[in-house]
């Protein structure tokens, strides 16, 4: 029986590749066939929309300023940042963020 065997790679937003620390959201999966990436997945961590792979006051104030038009979260990052999944940034989203950093709710992934 033939068996079909696929490099996996995991790349930062830079390309750069990951051998350790945080995946954050934007990281790629990358999934190779030979030599050829053949697929990219982006990562999405809910609650990461800076992209650092771990949820601080910073992911909240992305969130914040996306909800009040002074700064644009792109596919994945505004994805992160939605973390009830309903399509849309708001102050429930950034709640929800809040309350997992202090310990009262867990947001999952």
């Amino acid at each position: 029986q033939k068996v079909n065997l696929q490099k996996v790679k995991i790349v930062d937003k830079n390309g750069n590749k990951l051998t350790s620390g945080n995946v954050g959201t934007d990281t790629k999966v990358l999934i190779y066939k030979g030599e050829e990436a053949v697929k990219s997945i982006p990562v999405v961590i809910k609650g990461d929309p800076s992209g650092d792979g771990k949820l601080s006051s910073v992911d909240v104030l992305y969130a914040q300023r996306h909800i009040v038009k002074t700064y644009t979260l792109g596919d994945s990052y505004f994805k992160a940042a939605d973390i009830n999944g309903d399509g849309k940034i708001t102050s429930v989203d950034t709640l929800y963020m809040q309350r997992d950093i202090v310990g009262t709710y867990t947001i999952e992934n």
